[in-house]
């Protein structure tokens, strides 16, 4: 259709321009005129005074209109009346040296295009130019939409004797139109529905919200669709039918979707039947050898090294065959049955695949396994098979797992070779009278083993105190000084020298070996903070990180009140951090753990906020002081709206609800003033200070060590302009220009450098060009609308693509688009503009 509306308006010309000049000043017209021609432009151009003349020349169409606005015997609003009843579609541009700031917005209201100063005449034939092209697109548009509606109605008078179902709704999705084989397919008669909601009628409440999105949210460009679909008859049957969708718009702006389906139902259910039967086992119902293989190849496919590997587990319970020739066929069945629905009922997360093997073995395929967890996914899933089973009619039954893994990509990029390397793993298993799981590899192996080992000697280090505590510290933004720090565990390996705690808690976690050294951790950072508090310096508080499995101890009140009556120090110097995710888990029972801690006096926080799911309605009931940005959120913040957004977010959030926002991994001094600026309270992170031992704490304590706040403090603002510009020439010549007017001009020839000056500077405006290297400049400014919403953002460019640009505008992401080479009066007068418009939002 848009081809054919092409055809009759065929691509943009200058050639062969007529233009009618409503000018009473002969001199005026020969100006425009000259101008209009070294432009390049060579309209016929025809002046006229009266409104007489205008109607005679109005009979012979024109192209452009343009008119002064003060006429002896004229009015220009009149002219302007004439030309939208007879000619609406002719660009309209008032060209005069009269016209006022109200006027001219009252022209444009009633539908002029444009209005050029005569003082600033050269800016006319790039008024033209625009007002040419955009008639021509809107000629082109009309065309397309006549020839839609021409189409439209073709459709309907064929819409009813079609084969398929067919249904043509309306924009809200009301019926308007329902063919007789979709009263045949689904039962409803086309009188009974009309006028309905498509989506109310053939679908459950829960999926009609589904449907009318697919409908109304969908990109028109997307169109036409095709999905296949589940309707629910008038009987309440369910109908399979594979649907298309398209969507016609006519001159009257109003969408009509037309669906055509095809019931495919029958045919459907048998191909389901003959599938099971080929990829599924008919006693357990898993997935067979055939469908694994498969499903390991898209693994293979799929497979990220740094996510993880791919583990292929093989299982065979010691035990079954025997029972199976001693209890018969039918318990063999149910057995079978309760393992297979063990395993599906203990499947991890992520994609995970059980499948049946072979006779008596069954395969479990996992993505996305960290090498360090493999060995707690297998001794979980061995203690979930040792579990007794129950069959009716018998007494509990105990079966031995024998577990054989193999891992892609360790051990082979080959599926076969997996399925062989795991099947000898298991052979070994069942030969060992002890070991009941078996991994391929031996150095894999020989890692797990090391793991143990550790694992051990950890337990050993905590009884040797062979531990010792580093502390990060926490300062405030009001006034600079150290509130406070974190307790981070270290561990002084005898052989591997300073652990950090990466390498032992997770260890310490699996093995339950973390809640002693939770312990350890809690007194000798409460005995530490009293020690400073007795040699008399500043009082800080000292904040100690809860495991999951020690926010669940039931003895966890217990124990921090004994720690807090050994070490005499006072509960509200006490902060406990729980992560985001732990407190979530059980919202209900972690909000009485907390109401219980809290009734010692110490203080509680959420650590890591913004990584897990909070609920609102559970955190505003949370008796915690304070939230702690996650440093991932802190890391980008300076050049990510989505990293500055979500800081914004917590720390408004947590003033309505009248806590405290301390940002974790605070690195550079753009950060910090960006979370100054944003009303953060409190910083943790290395451009104050990375973790010290407790006598370097002790020292910074004593010699008072604070922030320096005036260096992160914005300056008061003074009129400040950021170009933005890879070319240094422009630059320079763009800082002669505007210098002038007393602006401070900050230049920046990379994206990252203009975020780094907004980050430090209070920048009223900024103008930049499109063709940067490393980012467009539309993408630029739309990242500055995000970040900095109050700065008024200009485009100065000589290469752009105008729908880029004409997007970019739409969205609100440019204040002004200017073409280069610039006039240096416009442009100055732009910036002048610029900066009322900014400082106007400042009084606001």
């Amino acid at each position: 259709m848009y081809k054919a509306a092409l055809s009759e308006h065929p691509s943009y010309s200058e050639e062969g321009l007529r233009i009618i000049f409503v000018e009473d000043v002969v001199d005026d017209a020969e100006l425009v005129q000259q101008e209009l021609r070294r432009s390049g432009l060579a309209p016929s151009l025809l002046r006229v005074d009266t409104e007489a003349d205008f109607l005679a020349a109005l009979q012979t169409p024109a192209d452009v209109i343009l008119c002064d606005f003060s006429l002896p015997d004229f009015d220009g609003l009149a002219a302007l009346k004439i030309t939208r009843e007879q000619y609406p579609h002719v660009p309209f541009i008032f060209v005069s040296g009269t016209i006022g700031e109200e006027l001219a917005i009252q022209a444009l209201r009633q539908g002029a295009y444009d209005y050029v100063l005569k003082d600033n005449i050269a800016r006319l034939p790039s008024s033209v130019r625009r007002a040419l092209r955009e008639s021509h697109e809107r000629a082109i548009r009309r065309r397309t939409e006549e020839i839609l509606f021409a189409e439209s109605t073709l459709l309907s008078a064929v819409f009813d004797s079609a084969g398929a179902v067919g249904v043509m709704l309306n924009a809200e999705g009301r019926i308007l139109r329902f063919n007789q084989a979709g009263e045949k397919a689904t039962g409803y008669a086309s009188d009974d529905i009309r006028g309905l909601c498509f989506w109310d009628i053939f679908f459950p409440p829960t999926q009609a919200q589904n449907e009318k999105e697919r409908y109304l949210s969908a990109d028109r460009s997307s169109f036409p669709l095709q999905f296949q679909n589940q309707w629910l008859t008038k009987d309440g049957q369910i109908r399979t039918l594979l649907c298309s969708v398209s969507v016609l718009e006519n001159d009257h702006f109003r969408t009509v979707f037309i669906l055509s389906g095809i019931d495919i139902t029958q045919w459907q259910e048998a191909e389901e039947k003959v599938y099971r039967l080929s990829h599924f086992d008919q006693i357990s119902g898993l997935p067979n050898r055939a469908v694994l293989r498969d499903r390991l190849e898209q693994a293979a496919l799929r497979n990220d090294p740094h996510a993880g590997s791919v583990v292929h587990i093989l299982v065979e319970l010691n035990g079954l065959a025997r029972l199976r020739d001693a209890l018969g066929a039918q318990a063999g069945v149910a057995l079978a049955i309760a393992i297979a629905g063990r395993l599906q009922a203990w499947k991890p997360p992520g994609p995970t695949t059980i499948a049946q093997y072979a006779d008596r073995v069954f395969a479990v395929l996992i993505e996305h396994v960290k090498r360090e967890d493999v060995d707690a996914v297998v001794q979980h899933l061995l203690r979930t098979l040792e579990a007794p089973y129950s069959i009716p009619g018998q007494e509990e039954i105990h079966l031995q797992p024998k577990i054989g893994i193999a891992l892609y990509p360790d051990d082979t990029r080959s599926a076969e070779s997996l399925f062989h390397f795991s099947e000898v793993a298991l052979h070994r298993a069942q030969n060992s009278a002890y070991e009941h799981t078996q991994f391929y590899t031996r150095s894999f192996n020989q890692e797990i083993s090391a793991r143990h080992v550790l694992a051990n000697q950890l337990r050993q280090a905590i009884q040797r105190d062979e531990l010792v505590l580093h502390y990060q510290p926490q300062v405030s933004l009001k006034n600079g000084k150290i509130t406070g720090f974190e307790a981070l565990v270290r561990w002084r390996h005898p052989e591997r020298g300073l652990l950090p705690p990466a390498e032992f808690i997770p260890l310490a976690e699996e093995s339950e070996t973390i809640l002693a050294l939770g312990e350890w951790v809690l007194r000798a950072a409460c005995r530490q903070c009293k020690q400073w508090q007795d040699q008399g310096l500043p009082p800080v508080m000292i904040a100690v990180n809860l495991s999951a499995m020690q926010f669940n101890e039931k003895n966890l009140r217990v124990l921090v009140g004994h720690v807090l009556e050994e070490s005499r120090l006072d509960a509200h110097h006490l902060e406990l951090e729980l992560t985001e995710s732990v407190s979530m888990d059980d919202p209900e029972k972690s909000i009485a753990i907390m109401v219980h801690l809290r009734k010692l006096g110490v203080t509680l926080s959420i650590d890591d906020f913004g990584t897990g799911y909070s609920n609102l309605g559970y955190l505003k009931r949370f008796p915690v002081g304070r939230l702690k940005i996650d440093k991932s959120f802190v890391r980008d913040l300076v050049d990510d709206p989505h990293d500055l957004a979500i800081c914004r977010s917590v720390i408004a959030l947590a003033k309505s609800l009248r806590l405290e926002v301390i940002a974790e991994g605070v690195e550079t001094i753009n950060q910090l003033k960006l979370l100054h600026a944003e009303g953060c309270d409190k910083i943790q992170g290395y451009y104050f200070s990375a973790a010290m031992s407790a006598e370097e704490c002790t020292s910074f304590l004593a010699r008072d060590v604070s922030l320096p706040l005036d260096t992160i403090r914005r300056l008061p603002y003074a009129r400040s302009l950021l170009i933005v510009d890879d070319e240094v020439n422009i630059l320079s010549a763009l800082k002669r220009v505007l210098g002038r007017s007393g602006y401070q001009i900050f230049t920046a020839s990379k994206v990252a450098d203009a975020f780094d000056i907004l980050s430090r500077h209070h920048i009223g405006v900024i103008l930049t060009d499109q063709q940067m290297p490393d980012m467009p400049g539309t993408e630029l400014l739309e990242k500055v609308r995000y970040m900095f919403p109050d700065t008024v953002r200009i485009m100065l460019t000589g290469q752009a693509s105008l729908e880029a640009v004409t997007q970019a505008i739409n969205q609100g992401a440019i204040y002004k688009f200017l073409v280069k080479p610039w006039d240096n009066a416009q442009l100055e007068a732009v910036i002048h503009e610029a900066f009322e418009k900014f400082e106007a939002t400042l009084r606001a």
